[in-house]
């Protein structure tokens, strides 16, 4: 289990065929399914279920605008969108 930190960095330095074995080591040794195996190694989800760093845009509003926000949102009873769309 104390290589297993290490894995990603050396996933990430090999070629093709490398990968395909290493990920099948990974399913053999641990029992996963190959794309549990990928996402562990591409460090997109952590080795103890906690999910990667943070992705995307950076947030809007700081902490405190978000806070007066949603006081006005909440003494004005929760408003909505007059026309809110389901993409269902």
């Amino acid at each position: 289990m104390d290589m297993l930190p290490r894995l990603p960095q050396r996933y990430a330095g090999r070629g093709r065929p490398g990968k395909s074995l290493m990920i099948d080591e990974l399913c053999e040794q641990f029992g996963y399914s190959r794309k549990h195996a990928i996402k562990l190694l591409n460090a997109q989800v952590g080795w103890r279920g906690e999910p990667g760093g943070r992705r995307g845009r950076s947030c809007k509003y700081e902490a405190a605008t978000v806070e007066v926000l949603q006081r006005i949102w909440r003494a004005a009873e929760q408003p909505c969108g007059k026309r809110p769309v389901s993409d269902c």
